[in-house]
């Protein structure tokens, strides 16, 4: 069960995650890059960018970003400013009136050490485009990553991120958007290793602007998985909707969070956060806590949680149809990503995330050989 985290002599601004309700994880015990210097020279990723996409030199790139309109967002951490200092930066733009079919690809394959990582976009007025970041590599690294996105008015921009780092890896990621006036963000992200911390801010900073998060995490072995999501509607007729979905195993813990902030003065928001978590093992543990700070009433809001583990019913009766208790499982967890799966619309990553379901109960199965009836 998760523990209040006791004091530590110079490292109180690590990432506890105080969700409330008792719910925290004691980061601090995890691996901490301050103090210390990512790996040199830094690892590059392959990048695919389809024309007319631009990248971006690291000194425009970071002029755009000093520019952004960024109303409530939170002054960093210590971590945060560590990773601003010391990561590598990779800029992309998407002109004005660019709708770009093919998606922007960038395949991460990371080694041993520490590694650190900033993303720049600049989506113009009146652009479209998808980005897919694969996330891989080998050893007990410590990974920092972060992607900032300014959504210029009439922009859609989405941005997939598969992670399948090794199970004793630790993967920090920071997510921020700014969205202006008709303009649309999607944070789609799927998680399969690592330990996790991993928060999104967006500010819809202009009328009808709007955000997507989408959430696929996959919890096994011991691995921590905490995420945060925070939306700020800073604009009339606004909307955000966010969505969790979590599968834990093993001895694993996964906690989520989603806060939408509406001050009293907007009208015609419309606020969507919903989570919903099984537990494929009597050992896993997860938590949800949706919250809303919603001061306006002329806006449409609702929420909902639900954790439970897999009716052992319906087990019984995939297995009846001459699966084993492993390929049961694996096709009920597989159905319950499918929403989130479908959301993709890209068949690289769909058949990378199916791939990977597959490969982790392949890898568990002589080890989830448990009793699943909590009852």
């Amino acid at each position: 069960m998760p523990r209040r985290m006791p004091k530590t002599n110079g490292r109180k601004e690590l990432p506890s995650f105080r969700f409330g309700l008792g719910v925290e994880f004691a980061a601090h015990t995890w691996p901490s890059p301050l103090g210390r210097q990512p790996n040199k020279p830094p690892s590059s990723p392959t990048i695919d960018v389809p024309e007319p996409v631009e990248l971006m030199k690291p000194s425009v790139a970071a002029k755009a970003l000093r520019s952004m309109k960024t109303p409530g967002v939170v002054q960093p951490d210590a971590l945060r400013r560590w990773h601003e200092q010391h990561s590598q930066t990779l800029g992309i733009r998407i002109p004005n009136d660019v709708q770009i079919m093919e998606p922007i690809c960038l395949d991460w394959r990371l080694p041993d050490g520490l590694h650190a990582n900033r993303l720049i976009v600049i989506a113009e007025q009146g652009s479209r485009a998808t980005l897919i970041e694969r996330v891989g590599g080998k050893g007990a690294l410590t990974n920092s990553s972060s992607i900032v996105v300014l959504a210029e008015a009439g922009s859609s921009f989405t941005h997939i991120r598969v992670q399948n780092l090794p199970d004793d890896a630790t993967d920090y990621v920071w997510r921020d958007a700014v969205a202006m006036a008709g303009a649309s963000v999607t944070w789609l992200d799927c998680a399969f290793g690592a330990s996790v911390i991993d928060r999104s801010r967006t500010v819809l900073a202009e009328p009808n602007a709007s955000v997507a998060v989408r959430r696929l995490v996959f919890g096994d072995g011991e691995r921590r998985i905490a995420v945060e999501d925070k939306v700020r509607h800073a604009a009339n007729a606004t909307a955000s909707d966010i969505v969790f979905r979590g599968a834990a195993g093993d001895s694993s813990r996964v906690v989520n969070r989603a806060h939408a902030d509406v001050p009293p003065c907007l009208k015609g928001c419309i606020v969507s956060e919903k989570s919903d978590t099984i537990l494929w093992s009597p050992l896993a543990w997860a938590a949800a806590l949706p919250e809303m700070s919603v001061a306006s009433p002329e806006s449409n809001c609702r929420h909902a949680a639900a954790t439970g583990a897999i009716d052992p019913q319906r087990l019984f009766y995939l297995q009846t149809r001459g699966l084993d208790r492993s390929a049961a499982l694996q096709l009920a967890v597989s159905g319950f990503f499918a929403p989130i799966i479908d959301d993709m619309r890209h068949r690289s990553p769909s058949e990378m995330i199916e791939r990977l379901i597959a490969e982790r109960f392949k890898h568990h199965e002589k080890s989830t050989n448990h009793d699943y009836d909590r009852s």
